[in-house]
């Protein structure tokens, strides 16, 4: 009996993932997982704008600290100072190049979840510092704006 209800059980759980497949039009051919484009469905671009007087504001000079971020989206920075910026990956995975007052910058797509450091490289650490926390999956909503208060 055991045995026929794990093939049960294990019948019912393909024909749900297949269902789900389908009502996500996602691919489910085994080259590409459900949940992966269901991140991919989530992901979008979010704006910061470095307000005036960033410079010296530490983890607060770039807004929401730290800044959820859907995996597979894009972030664009816009510079509301009267000073050049950048915003920088302390991994070196991204970075905007310098920015000037009125001008924005986009990041690639984010497509490695996890804790993402970043800086102003003209400023220093120091000075301007913010981590994108890139998420697996939509955990809620990002902030589609980021500001300092």
């Amino acid at each position: 009996m055991g045995q026929v209800t794990n093939k049960l059980v294990s019948s019912f759980s393909t024909a749900i993932l297949w269902f789900a497949c389908g009502l996500s039009g996602a691919s489910c051919n085994g080259s590409h997982s459900p949940v992966l484009s269901q991140a991919a469905a989530n992901a979008m671009n979010i704006t910061v704008t470095i307000p005036r007087g960033a410079v010296g504001k530490g983890p607060a000079a770039f807004g929401t600290n730290p800044l959820r971020v859907p995996v597979g989206s894009t972030v664009t920075w816009i510079n509301g100072d009267t000073m050049a910026h950048t915003a920088t990956a302390n991994s070196g995975s991204f970075d905007t190049g310098v920015i000037a007052p009125g001008a924005s910058a986009t990041t690639p797509p984010l497509n490695v979840p996890g804790n993402l450091p970043y800086y102003c490289r003209i400023h220093g650490q120091a000075s301007m510092t913010g981590v994108l926390q890139i998420l697996p999956k939509h955990f809620g909503p990002p902030l589609a704006h980021a500001r300092w208060p």
